[in-house]
């Protein structure tokens, strides 16, 4: 943000042009803290378990597993059973 010296008359454009500066780096930041918070609850409620490495996100359900798989095998049996999405250049993994 551009600074003036004390004494320095500012027209309206200028004070509005820096309020917005703020408002918005402000609310940019807010919303990412809300984006991720709401993802943990639903993962929380999903009952998901996940971990973050890097860019990475990994999802596995171990309820929907033991359901599908109650003999406890839980391998992933080729490589194209898992899902990978991309989202905002980072990797999700669903396993």
């Amino acid at each position: 943000m551009k600074q003036h010296s004390i004494g320095t008359k500012i027209s309206k454009s200028q004070v509005y042009e820096a309020f917005n500066e703020q408002w918005i780096d402000v609310h940019v930041k807010n919303i990412s803290k809300k984006i991720k918070l709401d993802f943990q609850n639903i993962v929380k409620i999903w009952d998901l378990k996940f971990a973050t490495e890097n860019n990475d996100i990994k999802f596995s359900d171990n309820k929907i597993l033991d359901k599908l798989d109650p003999t406890g095998e839980k391998e992933i049996k080729s490589v194209n059973e898992k899902t990978d999405m991309k989202m905002n250049e980072k990797r999700i993994t669903l396993i």
